[in-house]
């Protein structure tokens, strides 16, 4: 502590430990801020649209024909009839329009431990012959 004589007085100087209250408030307060701006992007973060995902992902009929080859199309029949018939009956591809199949496949390809490649394939097959409408 620092003391200071001022014509016989003493007065204890608690300008030190004034500035080190200071600077620990401060600091706590940036944490403060800091924490709350962090919680508020991550509650922001899990509030946003799911859809804006799931579009991007979803196959249509022109995206099948620009991406996929016939023979990208028959390794999809493939790996449909081989994989799809271990656990239920096999639906046709007609059984379902393109909004159902996007629907079903991101679960079912999972569930089936395609590759990324492989599900693609069955994705572009069914999407391909899925019903109108």
């Amino acid at each position: 502590m620092n003391r200071v004589i001022y014509e016989g007085n003493s007065y204890i100087c608690l300008y030190n430990n004034w500035i080190k209250t200071q600077s620990i408030i401060k600091t706590t307060m940036r944490k403060q801020i800091i924490l709350a701006a962090m919680g508020s992007a991550i509650l922001f973060a899990a509030c946003t649209s799911k859809k804006a995902t799931t579009r991007s992902t979803e196959a249509t009929t022109g995206e099948v024909k620009k991406n996929y080859t016939e023979a990208d199309l028959a390794d999809g029949k493939a790996i449909w009839q081989g994989h799809c018939n271990k656990c239920h009956k096999l639906f046709e591809p007609t059984d379902f329009n393109v909004n159902k199949w996007n629907k079903v496949l991101p679960t079912m390809t999972k569930k089936a431990h395609l590759t990324d490649d492989e599900a693609g394939k069955v994705t572009a097959y069914l999407v391909s012959n899925a019903k109108q409408g």
